[in-house]
């Protein structure tokens, strides 16, 4: 994510969040938040990107699907379902971090995921539509992803995409334009693109 670790301290004592033992809360949109989590300083800076700095606010998600590749704990899933997303499919690889995902879902009452351990493969058992939305954050994934969405015809189902760029910015995507960038060093950012 695009906080580095000097700011941590910052983030545990200057936001809305609240830190203790394996534990996260926040409050968005009016409804508290409980992540549980393994500890790792990394699920800090993600619920912190997400919820305060709001870093998917530029996405329209409000009764859209959305494909989150790269949920992690569940803490973007959440964030979507809490914008008003429709329906999320969310997929991660990591056995742990899916386990957390299944926990933070139930215990924050959130119906609207539908959780998918998947081994960073374009998924196939969701239903493809129109005007979806799609974000990936699966540390360098992402262009394996688009490219595998772009020879599967599926790519032209999303009308907005956000993305974590590794190794620079990616090569234009065909059929979108970028929004906004937004860098976090010389290399890596997150990159907002909406359907031409």
């Amino acid at each position: 994510m695009l906080v580095d670790m000097i700011g941590l301290l910052k983030i545990k004592y200057l936001t809305g969040l609240k830190v203790k033992d394996n534990k996260v809360n926040v409050v968005f949109n009016g409804q508290k938040i409980d992540f549980i989590y393994d500890g790792h300083e990394y699920v800090i800076r993600n619920v912190y990107e997400i919820f305060i700095r709001k870093i998917y606010a530029q996405l329209n998600v409000r009764g859209k699907i959305v494909i989150d590749i790269g949920s992690s704990i569940g803490d973007s899933p959440i964030y979507f379902s809490l914008s008003g997303a429709k329906e999320i499919y969310a997929f991660e690889t990591d056995k742990d971090r899916f386990e957390y995902m299944l926990s933070n879902l139930k215990n924050n009452n959130i119906s609207n995921v539908n959780p998918k351990k998947n081994k960073l493969n374009v998924p196939n058992d969701i239903p493809y539509s129109a005007d979806m939305v799609l974000k990936m954050d699966c540390e360098g994934c992402e262009y394996d992803l688009l490219n595998q969405l772009e020879s599967t015809r599926k790519l032209g189902n999303f009308r907005e995409i956000v993305l974590e760029y590794h190794n620079g910015l990616p090569p234009s995507i065909p059929g979108f334009k970028i929004l906004n960038s937004v860098k976090s060093s010389k290399k890596v950012g997150m990159l907002y693109l909406v359907k031409e």
